[in-house]
């Protein structure tokens, strides 16, 4: 058995030969075409059917160039066209999870099809009933958590207009617009964020 193992050296001059010959024929023919006939191309479309020609073709330039190895670029076609384990996948939800808490709070969800979970729909916005300003509507946005994170960054804002115009009124309205464009700009991000981490973080 031993005298048919290929050593690595001897398979990348073989697979650099490959290549070569369907990067000449891509000139003729269409590298789109090529790449989507090529018995690799097809063995990680069935593997990975949403991975695209380029990481195909970036992985495989890695390993003619000797930045990978072709046992590490075959293990993560497996696995992966990230190459990432299972539980490495759970380690990044996980502090996924904990940086959009920490930054926007948890946002609202609410079940999906299957166990997947999807962000609350997008409901106005407004001060706590506490609030010792005018505020007025914010929006529709998403909302985290009971609001807790939502509170306590409006609350912030709150006192230190209070603080910085004392009894001065024309300037606690001046801040209290600058720090509401502050606040809507700080809600569009957080929506956005939202949105991005929802799609990698979807299962209950």
């Amino acid at each position: 058995m031993v005298k048919y193992i290929l050593k690595e050296s001897e398979l990348r001059s073989i697979i650099n030969s490959i290549v070569s010959e369907e990067l000449n024929n891509a000139i003729n023919e269409g590298i789109g075409s090529v790449l989507k006939n090529t018995s690799g191309m097809v063995a990680k479309t069935v593997l990975s059917p949403f991975a695209s020609a380029g990481d195909m073709f970036s992985k495989a330039t890695d390993v003619l160039t000797g930045r990978d190895t072709i046992s590490n670029a075959t293990g993560q076609f497996f696995n992966g066209h990230d190459g990432k384990t299972k539980a490495q996948k759970q380690s990044e939800r996980l502090a996924a999870s904990k940086n959009i808490s920490y930054e926007y709070g948890k946002p609202e969800v609410v079940p999906s099809w299957g166990n997947r979970l999807k962000l609350d729909a997008k409901r106005e916005i407004v001060a706590p009933e506490n609030s010792q300003l005018e505020w007025g509507s914010f929006g529709k946005h998403y909302h985290d958590e009971g609001d807790r994170m939502w509170n306590r960054m409006i609350t912030n804002k709150e006192n230190a207009i209070l603080r910085v115009s004392g009894d001065d009124e024309s300037k606690k309205a001046r801040l209290l617009r600058k720090y509401k464009k502050i606040l809507l700009g700080w809600l569009k991000d957080r929506d956005a964020n939202y949105e991005v981490y929802i799609k990698s973080n979807n299962r209950i």
